[in-house]
């Protein structure tokens, strides 16, 4: 015998998955937080590493109503330990390299023939390598106008350093 749902059970389901999406929601985000995913946030009297405008690398503790500390907070100028400090200015140094390589060249968003040249990690190889989209861009990546050109900023930069730009490792 089979039992035909009515309006108020189909209504029941319906409140509960919703409940339910929102619960598991919610353990992801506290999940998250205890693997360590997403951004630290520190608390009132933690100490935190910043860079300063040279590129030095500073601690100081964090004040709830310190505008200066919800200012690096804001901008990812702020680190719980110095090592994340360290890899975050030479990924700002790495940046800046392939930005002074890359030259004036800036690809033409309304040309999908235009091969528009990046520098990708290859998990298979566990290497850098110059690869080319045509028709969409990805925020924040540089862009080069060939292949040569993508080649010899990964020549010039080098494994380790592109390494800890593309994956975070190095």
């Amino acid at each position: 015998m089979t039992v035909q749902p009515t309006k108020e059970i189909d209504e029941a389901i319906s409140k509960l998955e919703e409940k339910w999406k929102r619960d598991i929601a919610a353990l992801r985000s506290e999940l998250a937080a205890m693997k360590g995913d997403g951004v630290w946030r520190p608390k009132h009297g933690d100490d935190y590493h910043f860079v300063n405008y040279t590129g030095g690398i500073l601690i100081t503790v964090w004040e709830d109503d310190c505008d200066a500390d919800k200012t690096c907070l804001a901008m990812g100028n702020c680190f719980r330990t110095r090592e994340q400090a360290e890899l975050h200015v030479r990924n700002l140094r790495t940046h800046q390299r392939l930005r002074e390589m890359a030259g004036e060249w800036k690809p033409d968003l309304r040309d999908d023939e235009q091969q528009k040249w990046f520098i990708a990690w290859d998990i298979s190889t566990s290497k850098p390598t110059a690869d080319y989209i045509n028709y969409w861009i990805v925020a924040g990546c540089v862009y080069f106008d060939s292949k040569e050109a993508a080649q010899a900023a990964i020549d010039a930069i080098g494994i380790e350093d592109l390494k800890a730009y593309l994956i975070g490792e190095g």
